[in-house]
């Protein structure tokens, strides 16, 4: 929910100022020249830039729920179905697969390609790390990988 609120502030300051640089540029022929003019020019431009800026920030924002709607559904299934517990790998897969289909969808050069799909992958382990460290506090028994690898020590 965060992720897709703070694209939406930065898609609306962003959107924002190009609009009303759009309409400077769209109207500078013909600068009004009387106080009532100047207040009608003011009035849509603040208009246009409010329109654009909600406008690219629904856009965005949408965009970005997809695809964490998308990671938790990957990750929630595999770590029901797959694993049976939470663990760092359905994380790490759910990354690398939401990265993947991002990178399909909007076809991608290969360097791109490849750095977004690092990427995904990285940010699938530092929240599962995140997780299992998160698990690993509050029932005070490490995940089951770590379980098994500290009884043979």
């Amino acid at each position: 929910m965060s992720k897709r609120v703070y694209m939406m502030i930065c898609a609306h300051l962003w959107r924002g100022r190009n609009a009303g640089w759009q309409y400077l540029a769209e109207k500078s022929h013909n600068l009004p020249t009387t106080v009532e003019g100047w207040y009608y020019y003011h009035k849509w431009k603040n208009y246009r830039v409010i329109m654009g800026a909600v406008k690219k920030a629904t856009y965005y924002g949408v965009r970005i729920g997809a695809v964490t709607a998308m990671y938790q559904i990957i990750e929630a299934t595999l770590d029901r179905y797959a694993f049976g517990y939470t663990c760092v790998a359905s994380s790490v897969v759910s990354g690398s697969i939401s990265s993947l289909t991002c990178a399909i969808i909007a076809r991608l050069p290969k360097s791109s390609f490849k750095r977004l799909i690092k990427m995904g992958t990285f940010g699938g382990l530092c929240i599962g790390v995140m997780q299992d460290g998160v698990n690993w506090y509050e029932t005070k028994e490490p995940p089951p990988y770590l379980r098994d690898l500290f009884e043979n020590i």
